[in-house]
């Protein structure tokens, strides 16, 4: 049988603004993006790595994959070595691939006469706070724990209105 080895193409000078500035971020968070899910395996204590970014929609998997290996080098040095899978993905690939599992919803939108424009404004400022960003169509977190803060928030700016918290399960384990 044949042996066929396909090697990457050399990229040591491609994106380096990207890799820059996810090395900045991963020292010193400034940004709701790029945001870093990060799965340590059990047994080896190995890392998959997810970088949820919507700067990467121009991007293909590989080069993603290349700058998130690239900047956490540069940002852990030889820790980084333990990194086995380093996925880039936009905030709309990390809802459909499960990664954002957590779903802050209105229970009761009126409560009392309340305005929807209420509802609106409180939905707005959360959502700006969310890996999506403004333009976020749900409210949604990686963990329960960032669920139930913006559920407290929520509730604590107007008791008037409710909301629950709803797990969504997808194929993807993490």
């Amino acid at each position: 049988m044949a042996r066929y080895v396909i090697a990457p193409p050399n990229r040591a000078l491609r994106h380096d603004d990207l890799v820059e500035e996810l090395a900045r971020e991963l020292e010193s968070p400034t940004k709701i993006q790029p945001a870093f899910i990060e799965q340590v395996l059990g047994g080896t204590h190995s890392r998959h790595v997810y970088v949820i970014w919507d700067r990467w929609a121009d991007l293909p998997d590989d080069e993603r994959s290349d700058t998130i290996l690239r900047a956490y080098t540069q940002h852990e040095g030889e820790a980084a070595s333990n990194i086995t899978i380093g996925i880039g993905l936009t905030s709309d690939e990390a809802i459909e691939s499960g990664l954002l599992p957590f779903v802050v919803q209105l229970t009761q939108k009126r409560r009392e006469g309340m305005p929807d424009a209420t509802y609106e404004q409180l939905f707005s400022e959360e959502a700006r706070q969310t890996i999506a960003g403004a333009r976020a169509r749900q409210l949604r977190y990686p963990t329960l724990e960032a669920a139930e803060e913006a559920k407290q928030r929520l509730e604590a700016a107007e008791p008037r209105i409710s909301w629950s918290i709803a797990e969504e399960t997808s194929s993807l384990s993490h």
